[in-house]
């Protein structure tokens, strides 16, 4: 997969030691649910990164007519909402080796919380 990661908040984060928190999703049609989602993810660390499917990947996950909204615009929504400190695109179909290659402190998927073993 392609993984853009801001080198110098990376830096950062090993200087301050920050609780690096990760989610994914499709965040194609956004609702409340996904704000209520992102608003607890942030709430269980100090730096968010969300992982967002690519178009390709939306498409064989939830069908031909999808994504309803590109992955540019889907990234820009989530930037906007100001929740995250990184959005980051991913090609496959899970986000796992991207986890990998974060290694988060702490995984949250619908809001379950989850210990990060990926590292």
């Amino acid at each position: 997969g392609c993984y853009i990661l801001n080198s110098k908040d990376w830096f950062q984060r090993v200087l301050c030691q920050k609780k690096v928190v990760f989610t994914n999703g499709c965040f194609d049609i956004i609702h409340c649910g996904h704000l209520r989602l992102l608003k607890f993810c942030r709430a269980q660390g100090d730096y968010l990164i969300i992982g967002v499917n690519s178009d390709d990947s939306v498409r064989r996950l939830k069908g031909d007519s999808r994504p309803v909204n590109n992955l540019q615009d889907r990234v820009n929504f989530l930037q906007e909402l100001d929740i995250a400190a990184e959005t980051v695109s991913f090609t496959e179909d899970t986000p796992i080796e991207l986890i990998r290659r974060i290694g988060p402190d702490v995984l949250v998927k619908k809001k379950k919380v989850l210990t990060a073993t990926l590292r």
